[in-house]
């Protein structure tokens, strides 16, 4: 009886006990991780002397030093080494300066051409250049256009007042340690870049695309500007340790051959 009534408790058990549970359903496949690029840093544009292209011998400042244009003596190549700004400009108002922070036997400043390739002849001595020399020679590709009253040298600085309107009408007034001489330069390029060179000796040069021109040259400029915006032309397109040891040149000096 006992067993019977054994049996009759396992089957009744049975039919309380709870149906088992499902398998669980299979989780679906994740989808695979999708790499995220590190934002990549663009690169800030160097302002101030082009290693490209200026003289192999030219060499630039580190870092933020890159307005720092170094020439050696170049006496032993038997020619002269040309650095050239990585900032061009082709319309509207600009002004630049270069401070001459030791200056060659004779420096020149002044602005080269985009056609400019003669890196191995002084700045206004090349074919598609202009210059002023440290003897006060004004020069456009070769020739001697004027002489200034003035020289220059150690820790002089040269501005240059660019205005640069239509064809006969692209002109740099240049200010030599404060002195103003107008429209010095004229019948400039389409597209011109600040530059210096020494002759032989060493030289060192510092560029100033940032500026602040002389006041009323400032104002003349902002009414020049007013004249070619009325004109229906652009206002302004742009392109793109100190050392000391020789004085001021005591006055005019020969033409170097």
């Amino acid at each position: 009886f006992l067993k019977v009534a054994g049996s009759f408790g396992s089957f009744f058990a049975s039919l309380r006990a709870p149906a088992p549970k499902a398998a669980a359903k299979a989780a679906a496949p994740k989808a695979p991780a999708v790499a995220v690029a590190e934002p990549v840093a663009v690169p800030k544009k160097i302002i101030g002397w082009s290693l490209k292209s200026s003289h192999p011998s030219v060499r630039r400042g580190e870092g933020d030093q890159a307005a720092l244009a170094l020439i050696p003596d170049t006496r032993s190549k038997a020619c002269a080494a040309a650095a050239r700004a990585t900032r061009g400009f082709q319309s509207g108002i600009h002004y630049f300066e270069v401070k001459v922070l030791m200056a060659s036997d004779f420096s020149y400043v002044g602005l080269v051409s985009a056609d400019w390739t003669t890196q191995n002849l002084p700045v206004g001595r090349a074919p598609h250049s202009y210059g002023v020399g440290s003897d006060g020679a004004v020069l456009a590709e070769g020739i001697e256009l004027d002489r200034l009253p003035v020289t220059y040298g150690d820790d002089s600085v040269l501005g240059f007042l660019l205005q640069l309107g239509e064809p006969g009408k692209r002109t740099a007034t240049v200010f030599i340690d404060g002195r103003r001489f107008e429209n010095v330069l004229t019948d400039l390029a389409e597209t011109v870049f600040p530059a210096a060179s020494n002759f032989r000796d060493p030289a060192r040069f510092r560029l100033d695309c940032d500026a602040v021109a002389p006041r009323a040259a400032s104002e003349e400029a902002s009414a020049s500007e007013d004249f070619l915006t009325a004109a229906g032309l652009q206002p302004s397109t742009t392109r793109g340790s100190e050392g000391s040891g020789r004085g001021h040149m005591p006055g005019p000096q020969p033409a170097p051959g």
